[in-house]
């Protein structure tokens, strides 16, 4: 697999956007957290604990987003668009590594 087919694919599967919103979004969350937390007197603790479940979130979402999408008719798997000869050609690279190495 080069370089053009996996950004190819991540554009497809809409990695991107949901990166840039989940960013967003958690950076909003943890901005509001930090103003509740310091006018409830919150200990300290817990804008950690907020901080280290957005950052712990982003990685399940991008594999969530790279195996789900959401249609009209609900979440579904996102399809694969990786042809027979492709799939070869990945095993034989990956064989031929593996062999040269050992």
């Amino acid at each position: 697999m080069n370089l053009n087919t996996f950004f190819r694919e991540l554009k497809r599967r809409n990695i991107y956007k949901v990166a840039v919103v989940y960013a967003v979004t958690g950076w909003i969350v943890v901005q509001a957290a930090s103003i509740a937390a310091d006018a409830f007197g919150a200990p300290p603790w817990v804008l950690k604990m907020i901080v280290f479940a957005v950052i712990l979130g982003f990685p399940l979402a991008m594999v969530f987003t790279w195996a789900f999408e959401i249609t009209a008719k609900g979440v579904s798997r996102t399809p694969a668009d990786v042809s027979r000869k492709e799939i070869n050609d990945l095993f034989l690279v990956k064989y031929k590594y593996t062999f040269r190495r050992l």
